[in-house]
């Protein structure tokens, strides 16, 4: 089990994990299956999709649109199978923090 620790520093943000996925994976020494990566926070989310400006500028119009300031509250073989496109990106919704962990367990 591996955890990321991080800061945010804007309201929402989202940043790109992929390089500590992806270095998880590999020293875990796991040939075949799979990886589960989640992060313990109500005001935040995991996602796998394109790191793209424009689409990352998408998704947070997106997200300021729908969320306020007002809460209530396949196999693998010893790297990440993704999309051509597809990286970890770790979505910010209440920031900034100081206290933002993502989990990452392989088995």
């Amino acid at each position: 089990m591996k955890t990321v620790e991080f800061s945010t520093s804007q309201k929402f943000e989202i940043i790109d994990l992929t390089s500590e996925l992806e270095d998880f994976v590999s020293k875990s020494r796991i040939k075949e299956g799979i990886c589960l990566v989640f992060t313990p926070h109500a005001t935040a989310a995991v996602i796998l999709n394109e790191n793209e400006k424009g689409l990352e500028d998408d998704i947070m119009l997106q997200v300021k649109t729908m969320f306020s300031s007002d809460y209530k509250h396949n196999k693998i073989d010893d790297k990440l199978i993704l999309g051509t496109w597809q990286s970890l990106l770790f979505c910010e919704f209440d920031g900034p923090r100081s206290d933002r962990r993502v989990i990452m367990v392989a088995k």
